[in-house]
């Protein structure tokens, strides 16, 4: 699956939200209730999640039993009443690994953008969390374990951050460097499978981050950083499409035949 980052001749933007909706509902099918033969506790049940489309979420546990999962995620809820928690039944969306089985999760998130960001809060106290991407119509998986570990079908992505300071966009007054962007993004997108386009300014990473990234790079101006899943690194200066193009492919070892 490829990712869409498209930015224009003013500032630099990616769209990463989504009109997706949520919309929770009890179940009826026979094979994905609760075995509980007491009517009280069923009506207590917290129904499923039911995502239209598609939604990232946090994976917090697992179980084939409904009246558990709606119990964990009362026990959640009760504890952090600020939080969103849910559970859905698996076999429902294609992407999902198919187990029979309700997931509990915290989510769901329309945006990556927005799972990774809480994922990274909830990895400081558990490190082995992860989200996912529940989807009803693709049967691809698409899965975040980290800042720099963004995997489809549980092959690493390679990953190209646009580079540009809040400073530099505020004072450039050019129209090259959004067409130009616009271009290299399209372009990789359309040719490579197995790569992430995203902003180092405009996305997850911290100052921090930024700053050990830059201290590494010495980045000047408008560009690209790329990073291979081993986390090697280059930074490419702001140039002619066809030039970052053939840099870039070089770099991830790609076959990129540009054609005008």
């Amino acid at each position: 699956m490829k990712y869409l980052a498209l930015y224009f001749i003013t500032f630099l933007a990616i769209a990463c939200g989504s009109n997706n909706e949520t919309n929770e509902s009890p179940r009826s099918d026979s094979n994905k209730e609760s075995k509980t033969d007491s009517t009280e506790t069923q009506t207590q049940l917290i129904p499923p999640v039911e995502i239209k489309d598609y939604a990232w979420i946090i994976n917090i546990s697992a179980t084939p039993d409904q009246t558990e999962a709606s119990s964990e995620v009362q026990k959640l809820m009760g504890k952090n009443p600020e939080g969103k928690y849910g559970y859905l039944w698996i076999p429902d969306y294609k992407s999902l690994s198919g187990k029979e089985l309700f997931v509990v999760f915290q989510g769901p998130y329309m945006s990556m953008d927005n799972a990774m960001e809480e994922l990274i809060e909830i990895q400081k106290t558990n490190p082995n969390s992860y989200a996912v991407k529940a989807s009803k119509e693709s049967d691809t998986r698409e899965a975040i374990y980290g800042k720099f570990d963004i995997r489809i079908n549980n092959k690493k992505e390679n990953i190209v951050l646009i580079y540009a300071t809040p400073k530099d966009e505020e004072e450039y007054t050019g129209e090259d460097w959004g067409w130009f962007v616009n271009d290299v993004s399209e372009y990789m997108q359309k040719e490579v499978d197995n790569l992430y386009i995203g902003s180092l300014y405009r996305s997850w990473f911290t100052e921090k981050d930024i700053q050990k990234i830059e201290k590494e790079l010495s980045p000047e101006g408008f560009g690209y950083i790329c990073i291979k899943p081993n986390g090697e690194k280059i930074f490419i200066g702001h140039d002619m499409p066809d030039g970052v193009i053939s840099q870039m492919c070089s770099f991830f070892e790609y076959e990129c035949n540009r054609e005008e």
